[in-house]
C-alpha cells in the first residue's frame, strides 16, 4: 500500500493548492494577469447569481406582505363582525 504523500492525486492537489495560494496571496503582484483572467471568466456567473438573489429577496418580501395583508384582513373582518 502506498503512502498518501506518494500518490499522484496528492501531488496534483498539493501543486494546485500552492498555485492557488500564490495567485490569491499575489506576492509582488506578479499574478495580476492570472487573477484578472479568472475574474473575467467568473464575473458573468457572479452577476447572474447576484441578480437571482435580488429576485429571491423581492419574492420573499412580496410573500411576506401577503401574509401581513391576510392578518390585517382577518382583524378587520373580526372587527366588522363584532360591531
Amino acid at each position: 500500500m502506498q503512502k498518501i504523500t506518494s500518490t499522484k492525486l496528492f501531488r496534483v492537489t498539493l501543486v494546485a493548492a500552492l498555485f492557488l495560494l500564490l495567485i490569491f496571496l499575489n506576492p509582488a503582484r506578479i499574478f495580476d494577469p492570472v487573477r484578472s483572467g479568472f475574474n473575467l471568466v467568473i464575473s458573468p456567473f457572479q452577476r447572474f447569481f447576484y441578480a437571482l438573489s435580488v429576485d429571491f429577496a423581492g419574492a420573499k418580501e412580496f410573500f411576506g406582505s401577503i401574509g401581513r395583508l391576510n392578518q390585517e384582513n382577518e382583524k378587520l373582518i373580526e372587527k366588522i363582525s363584532n360591531s
